[in-house]
């Protein structure tokens, strides 16, 4: 399904995801989402549409059993990306998994010429707002009540890609407005220094998804 070599921590890989691993990453998000997990449905318009690139995290000797995915929002010609979502396993964490997605994700977001990526993390995680901002990231504003059911507030970082932006051209802005009263997708965040989940639609979690949003995982 591609042609990128990823690398192996602790045993565990990733590879590209595809409708194949929907019922799987389906059945993750509601283990670590529970109350803001996206649908099967979501997942499904997520995995086949054309626009974005998702990663599903696999052990080194069974690359058939996911146990943690990322994805990133990019429209054709846009200069601006969203983390759609990220969550590992707790079994997955601790072994910087989390922090390589998000290279991961960085990197594509290059090769399509994006100059700018933003997420949503929940105010509370604060390990995925740690891991965040050694990544780069900086806060630029607030969605209130963006995480429902449990109505908590979103922080929204940004993240400047300075191989793909203009010399002269300032690193701020260019952005989505500061704030927001409801999110669009999933978030995630994680932990052991990296996200457990969130999601996007401006969301994060390295233990999590991002649509309408649930949780942040790191």
């Amino acid at each position: 399904m591609s042609d990128l070599e990823f690398p192996v921590l602790g045993g565990w890989t990733m590879r590209r995801a595809g409708m194949a691993d929907l019922e799987q990453i389906a059945q993750l998000e509601r283990q670590i989402f529970v109350n803001d997990a996206w649908s099967p449905e979501l997942w499904r318009q997520e995995l086949a549409s054309p626009h974005t690139w998702y990663l599903a995290v696999v052990p080194v000797d069974d690359p058939v059993v996911v146990r943690g995915y990322a994805g990133l929002l990019a429209l054709p010609g846009s200069k601006d990306a969203d983390v759609q979502t990220i969550a590992l396993a707790p079994d997955v964490r601790g072994v910087g998994m989390g922090r390589e997605l998000m290279n991961q994700l960085h990197a594509e977001a290059q090769r399509r010429g994006v100059r700018d990526v933003f997420l949503d993390v929940r105010v509370d995680n604060d390990r995925a707002q740690q891991l965040y901002h050694s990544l780069g990231y900086t806060d630029i504003g607030i969605r209130k009540g963006y995480y429902q059911p449990d109505d908590v507030d979103a922080i929204v970082m940004q993240l400047p890609l300075a191989s793909n932006r203009p010399a002269a051209e300032s690193t701020s802005g260019g952005g989505p407005a500061a704030e927001s009263t409801s999110g669009g997708g999933p978030a995630a965040e994680s932990a052991g220094g990296e996200p457990a989940a969130e999601s996007a639609g401006g969301g994060t979690a390295v233990d999590s998804t991002a649509q309408p949003a649930n949780g942040d995982q790191p």
